[in-house]
């Protein structure tokens, strides 16, 4: 994830960071980049949203606060470790040459998945909680919320009941009635 975030940021000198799902072992992470600064605009998200036609197989997105459960934070260059310098180029196709390699014998392990993963979004979270700018506590609240809904995921994956069931009644607390019942009809 390093030399493609560090490749995006060559462009960009910021890059929101989205969940695109909470699956723990094949995730979905969008990187969202701008020439000049921006925040998420939270008026225009909830307008979009009510404008959009349901969707059943993504029923998150009927509800504002499910929706802002994805969004992580903004990443910047020095977020990264200084250790990695790589770019992935033409000329040198990292990822291209990488990825098979660490796929390779299913060494979970060695992929940027689960935990792995989810510990470098929390850290992206925490260290861009200012850069995104103040979000309403409601959206905040739900950003929050992803975080604990992805623990929950991982508990899952892990076999952990009880941890799961316990992240869950964290999100039931968290959540108005109407967002939890669209992740947990």
């Amino acid at each position: 994830m390093n030399i493609l975030a560090r490749t995006f940021l060559t462009v960009f000198p910021r890059a929101q960071v989205w969940r695109g799902d909470f699956s723990p072992t094949e995730p979905a992470i969008a990187l969202i980049g701008a020439s000049g600064d921006f925040k998420p605009d939270t008026n225009i998200v909830r307008r979009r949203l009510a404008e959009m036609q349901p969707d059943p197989s993504n029923p998150q997105l009927r509800s504002p606060d499910d929706f802002w459960m994805n969004f992580v934070g903004v990443l910047e260059a020095s977020d990264l470790p200084a250790s990695e310098t790589r770019l992935n180029r033409e000329d040198r196709p990292w990822i291209e040459l990488l990825g098979p390699m660490l796929h390779a014998g299913g060494n979970q392990e060695t992929l940027f998945t689960g935990r792995r993963l989810q510990v470098w979004l929390d850290d992206v979270m925490l260290r861009s909680r200012d850069r995104a700018g103040p979000l309403p506590e409601r959206e905040s609240s739900a950003v929050t919320a992803g975080s604990v809904l992805a623990e929950m995921t991982l508990c899952l994956a892990e076999g952990n009941g009880t941890g799961a069931r316990a992240a869950q009644e964290h999100l039931r607390q968290m959540l108005p009635d109407e967002a939890f019942r669209l992740l947990f009809p």
